[in-house]
């Protein structure tokens, strides 16, 4: 319009959906024609412009309205915000916490695994080391002792004592396999203790995914609590379209104001103009038509025209115009101005609807309680508040996640320490009784290796008597064919004495060899006993 020199440009988005296309207000022509030249006005055209004018200024509720759902949506979006920024942070908490457990829960599966596996292995030994015990042991059994190598005494003593095992103590032997089932109760027990826990925390850990459940959170939770940087820019980018809707609707309406103004100085220095002013004003007042629509930016309430025309007297005085000249370009500006007036309430409207539409979007809870164009044209649209529905009420960012925040809280206050306790507590345990079962598999180790040696030990014995045998029997065929060349020597020796005896005996005195007449000299060979060996 003509008494307004500011213009609205088209949003930063022309896509954008709540754009609209701006009415730029008309300018005065830098060669506007001479006043002599300008076109004869009647004075009910004048006052109708006045009116039409007047009514016009009724869209300063729509400026307001907007001006409310630019502040609500400002608001609106500063608390999504830090909303969303406090929701992204309890979420990203929530998926720590959960991957703090789940690696608890790796480690204690890894440990139970180990334990599990040691078992198997230690069970594995046991049983090995025992089966080559027990063949041992029957190896020792099934070998009988030689009756001459069993000790003396009664014919039951010798009896009981027939194999390699009756002249062993099996009482040891008992004892390990005893401290061996011990020793496997024990880590039976240890393993049904740490099982509990971690049945327990299992319970634990289900119940959370229960509350997960819950809370609909689906894998890509992560991606939805940080949105592309284009969908958040979305929200800015309408706030941005619903603030220059809203300051091009208050340049619109500051147009109107003064093209209102305008039409007051017109009907005033106009002869006749504003007595037609007064009483068209006093019969829309009694009639009722226009009684809603006359109202000015200045006390917001239904005034008269000769009211406003009073305020005008009053507050504008720079708008009288000085000379003919003058009088003459305002008027036909405000011919001019007053058929653009239906256009710009109408571009008031339809920009009020894109900051509605705008407005909706970000605020969708005020979109049912949102009053059309024509009912603000009406009467003006109070300021959203706190507690007003064109307000959503602020919900805690956690309020989703107090369960699930409860469940944590709880888990790491009292239950995951001992979780982890029982973890440290099973592998100390399980440590000290496997100590005790290596060394009971040590000793079960030891005493089949002695008796390995016991075995291998007798059947030695059994050879080195064999061996002793054979070479008593060489000494005893030695000395018996000694025995048999000394009988022979000695036979000959005697058949030799009788013989020179016979020849020359009865020559030789017998004082010449006193000697003579005595038998050869005799051996007798006879074993010795043991205390006689050992004299010797």
């Amino acid at each position: 319009m003509a008494a307004s020199a500011s213009t609205c440009s088209q949003p930063s988005n022309p896509s954008s959906p709540t754009a609209s296309p701006t009415k730029l207000p008309a300018k005065p022509a830098p060669n506007a024609p001479a006043a002599a030249d300008a076109p004869p006005i009647s004075i009910d055209s004048l006052v109708s412009h006045l009116l039409a004018a007047k009514r016009s200024l009724s869209s300063m509720t729509l400026v307001l309205r907007a001006n409310q759902l630019a502040t609500a949506a400002r608001t609106a979006l500063e608390e999504a915000i830090v909303s969303e920024a406090q929701t992204a942070f309890v979420h990203d908490y929530v998926l720590d916490q959960i991957t703090l457990l789940l690696r608890v829960r790796r480690a204690l599966h890894a440990t139970h695994e180990w334990g599990m596996r040691d078992f198997r292995n230690l069970i594995r030994a046991m049983d090995q080391v025992h089966a080559q015990l027990a063949s041992t042991m029957d190896t020792l059994r099934a070998t009988e002792v030689l009756d001459e190598l069993r000790p003396p005494g009664t014919h039951d003593d010798r009896e009981s004592r027939r194999n390699l095992l009756d002249f062993v103590d099996e009482t040891g032997v008992h004892a390990m396999r005893d401290s061996m089932k011990k020793s496997v109760e024990e880590l039976q027990a240890i393993q049904q203790s740490f099982d509990a826990d971690m049945a327990r925390f299992e319970t634990d850990i289900r119940n959370l995914q229960k509350v997960l459940a819950d809370l609909h959170l689906s894998p890509n939770a992560q991606a939805n609590m940080h949105p592309p940087q284009d969908a958040a820019m979305a929200p800015l980018e309408l706030l941005l379209t619903i603030d220059h809707h809203a300051a091009c609707m208050a340049d619109l309406l500051a147009s109107l104001s003064k093209h209102f103004d305008m039409c007051v100085t017109a009907v005033r220095t106009t002869e006749g103009a504003a007595a037609l002013a007064r009483r068209r004003a006093a019969e829309a007042t009694q009639t009722g038509p226009d009684a809603n629509t006359n109202t000015t930016p200045n006390n917001g309430g239904d005034v008269s025209i000769s009211g406003v025309i009073a305020q005008q007297e009053s507050h504008t005085p720079s708008l009288e115009p000085e000379t003919a000249q003058d009088r003459a370009e305002m008027l036909r500006i405000v011919v001019q101005d007053a058929h653009e007036v239906d256009d710009v309430v109408a571009e008031i409207q339809q920009r009020l609807a894109a900051v509605e539409a705008a407005a909706a979007a970000i605020i969708p809870q005020s979109s049912s309680t949102t009053a059309s164009p024509s009912s603000s044209s009406s009467s003006p649209t109070p300021t959203p508040t706190p507690n007003s529905p064109c307000t959503p009420k602020a919900t805690p960012p956690s309020a989703p996640y107090t369960t699930l925040l409860a469940a944590l809280t709880e888990m790491a206050d009292s239950r995951l320490a001992a979780y982890i306790a029982a973890d440290d507590e099973f592998r100390s345990r399980w440590d000290l009784e496997r100590e005790a079962v290596v060394a009971q598999l040590r000793d079960m180790r030891a005493t089949r290796d002695f008796y390995d040696g016991y075995a291998t030990a007798y059947a030695s014995f059994v050879l080195e008597l064999e061996r002793r045998r054979n070479v008593q029997r060489q000494v005893d065929a030695l000395w018996q064919k000694a025995r048999d060349a000394t009988d022979k020597l000695l036979a000959a020796d005697q058949e030799a004495r009788d013989a020179f005896r016979a020849e020359v005996g009865e020559f030789l005195p017998t004082d010449l060899w006193a000697g003579a007449q005595r038998p050869a000299r005799q051996w007798k060979l006879v074993p010795l006993d043991d205390d006689e060996t050992e004299a010797a």
